[in-house]
């Protein structure tokens, strides 16, 4: 059944947009509207036919004569009395500038930066001293991300530093295992940087 309702209604919708400018056709519309079921009216079958009235009671014709609706012929184009296509025009100027757009909120603060990247050294006396200690402080404003010690000469097996002050001097020690009398230095060194916390 559904698959003939489309045909039915196709039918439906000719018979009155043919017979619709009479009384007859009329009487007839109006029967064959109450015979569509309520289910193709709400899917928009039954509309095809009133929408003819749309056309203000002018016909379709495939010459383009006057107080007429031209339609498209089975070349798919309109008929040539309402003049051809003219070519498509030269593209127009450019439209002026338009506003500035408002300012935008500020961002997110970044992420502490670093800044001012600097190596200090200091160094003990060159001598037989058994046990060594020094310290290098940074500059002013400066604090130490890293350093390191070393020895010059005859020293210890190894040399240790490490951060002090908070961060604002770098430390280093050594000491002769075992002791001996040859000359040795110990150096201290620190890499300070401007640090935003």
């Amino acid at each position: 059944m559904r698959k003939r309702l489309p045909l039915v209604l196709s039918t439906c919708a000719l018979l009155v947009a043919v017979f619709g400018a009479t009384p007859l056709g009329h009487a007839a519309g109006q029967k064959l509207a109450a015979a569509v079921p309520p289910f193709a009216k709400t899917a928009g079958y039954a509309k095809l036919a009133g929408n003819s009235a749309q056309l203000n009671g002018r016909k379709s014709t495939l010459k383009g004569a006057p107080g007429t609706i031209p339609v498209v012929g089975t070349d798919g184009k309109l008929p040539a009395a309402i003049g051809a296509v003219g070519p498509e025009g030269p593209q127009g100027p450019r439209g002026p500038k338009g506003d500035t757009g408002a300012k935008g909120n500020p961002g997110a603060a970044g992420e502490p930066g670093t800044s001012g990247y600097e190596i200090v050294t200091a160094s003990t006396a060159n001598d037989s001293t058994n046990a060594k200690i020094i310290s290098v402080p940074c500059p002013t404003g400066k604090k130490a991300v890293g350093g390191g010690a070393a020895y010059n000469g005859a020293g210890p097996d190894s040399a240790m530093s490490w951060p002090v002050n908070g961060g604002q001097s770098w430390q280093a020690y050594g000491d002769e295992v075992p002791a001996h009398t040859f000359n040795w230095q110990l150096v201290v060194w620190a890499v300070c940087m401007n640090v935003t916390t």
